[in-house]
């Protein structure tokens, strides 16, 4: 996302009211808990539909089921991330999720001559989420694989990995 040009920074927003509402809805963990990354939700998928998500999640919530906010405010929603999720030198930077993850990969399969590419989005806390892969790769494979961080991207904050012996393991 960043080679595209996703990452701005933080204070290049403004963020309204309604960010500086909607934010304090969030555990402070999560990357739209912040007045800028959440104004960048709003900027990037629209101040009606992030509020009528953040309502039909709440609802949902109170009747035990997770994730509607996430499904409902659209990809960028789970997407971005905030100053704490970057890494340097772009650390003060809110980063939006990468523009079409599927052509990058089937480009980065061209570029390396490597057997497949895949755009992912993994943290320590057990999410894996495939946003692209290229022809060959299953994604729930690559998604299994990534589980459980085996790359370290935590503090690490690694970018780019190697998955060795994919195709031997298929």
């Amino acid at each position: 996302a960043i080679t595209q040009g996703g990452a701005k920074r933080s204070e290049d927003f403004k963020p309204g009211l309604l960010a500086k509402v909607l934010c304090r809805l969030f555990p402070s963990k999560g990357s739209i808990s912040g007045w800028h990354s959440m104004q960048a939700l709003i900027d990037a998928e629209g101040g009606m539909r992030v509020l009528i998500a953040v309502i039909c999640g709440f609802a949902a919530k109170c009747v035990g089921v997770s994730g509607v906010f996430y499904r409902m405010a659209g990809e960028q929603a789970r997407l971005i991330d905030d100053v704490t999720g970057t890494m340097p030198p772009y650390d003060k930077h809110i980063v939006y999720g990468p523009h079409n993850p599927s052509k990058v990969a089937e480009e980065i399969t061209r570029g390396t001559g490597a057997f497949g590419a895949a755009v992912a989005d993994v943290n320590d806390l057990k999410r894996s989420c495939v946003l692209g892969v290229s022809k060959g790769v299953n994604a729930d494979e690559v998604a299994q694989i990534l589980i459980d961080n085996p790359f370290g991207n935590g503090s690490q904050k690694t970018p780019v990995v190697v998955i060795k012996n994919y195709r031997r393991a298929r």
